[in-house]
């Protein structure tokens, strides 16, 4: 009389062969990568990103020997365009201690985030691969020796800057920085490149969460070109003491960091922290010069997976 355990086998055993005529069993062994998004309204990143996933696992030329898993988390869906240390931490612990085992990580879009992971993926010999985080520390290869990313650091705009004020004979100008780890070491490195061009820097002030204070020394040290590194908060904050204090018009000029490509708007949203209107903001910025990556190209060069950049990548995207 055969036993529960061998019907349960025998049946699961008929039920895998019955499955296995509607399913393909792969026999590679698997490659495991853990990749975090920002999640909400990015989630086109986690599109990308299993489009890559899909592409690999198609080609005949990439990984033939590997099936690609991708396993994607979110780390902010509800607020995707702030940071969350914690949960990014919480996803790349539970992957190494709960398994499957990753040798790769994919991300993460924030720099925070990113330079915390950096040490852990070092620690567990994990290659961490970054799409969007900028943070010039993160080029430590002694602290992040197993970090590479796909985007450049963003002192790389610094050189940018400094072309512009030679382009323009500008000679002295001013830096407004947010107080954070990412812009003050942008502020530093930026200080070292002008004074090597014998440009001036006749101040280099940061502020949080008032301006106030960082604006009206610009003024007093009559600064006419005004170099901005924050994020939009920070942005409406300078700008709104800016209009406040006169400190616009055709005798100055900014030149801002990359803000606005994600929202164009972001002069005329609502914003309790200031008592600015959008056309307040409008005129205080009228004539601002931002310096960022461009995030498209024109190219048609064929990929590795046999897709042209420039318009296969696009009808595969949306369909």
């Amino acid at each position: 009389m055969p036993s529960c355990v061998h019907i349960c086998l025998l049946d699961l055993l008929i039920l895998g062969v019955s499955l296995s005529n509607f399913f393909v069993i792969s026999s590679k062994p698997q490659l495991h990568v853990l990749s975090l998004f920002p999640g909400g309204e990015r989630s086109g990143l986690d599109i990308a990103a299993q489009m890559a996933a899909n592409d690999i696992n198609d080609a005949t030329d990439i990984l033939t020997d590997y099936e690609f898993i991708l396993h994607i988390n979110n780390t902010n869906p509800n607020d995707p365009k702030q940071d969350n240390k914690a949960m990014a931490e919480r996803f790349l612990y539970h992957h190494i201690y709960e398994g499957p085992a990753i040798p790769i990580l994919v991300g993460t879009y924030f720099s925070s985030e990113s330079e915390i992971l950096c040490e852990s993926s070092a620690l567990w010999d994990i290659t961490q691969i970054s799409y969007g985080a900028v943070s010039p520390r993160l080029s430590d290869r002694n602290r992040c020796p197993t970090f590479y990313r796909t985007i450049y650091s963003s002192v790389q705009q610094n050189l940018l800057r400094v072309k512009l004020l030679k382009h323009f004979g500008w000679d002295r100008v001013a830096i407004v920085a947010q107080n954070d780890l990412l812009f003050t070491a942008v502020s530093d490195n930026l200080r070292r490149l002008l004074e090597a061009e014998n440009i001036t820097v006749v101040a280099s002030e940061l502020f949080l969460n008032d301006a106030s204070g960082t604006m009206r020394y610009i003024k007093e040290k009559d600064a006419r070109i005004i170099i901005g590194l924050f994020y939009e908060p920070q942005a409406r904050m300078a700008l709104c003491e800016a209009y406040k204090q006169g400190i616009y018009g055709g005798r100055y000029a900014w030149i801002i960091r990359s803000i606005g490509f994600e929202n164009p708007d972001f002069l005329y949203e609502q914003d309790p922290a200031i008592t600015c209107t959008g056309p307040d903001l409008a005129k205080a910025a009228e004539g601002a010069i931002t310096t960022t990556w461009k995030l498209t190209t024109d190219s048609t060069a064929t990929m590795p997976t046999g897709k042209v950049l420039s318009n296969e990548m696009l009808i595969h995207y949306y369909r």
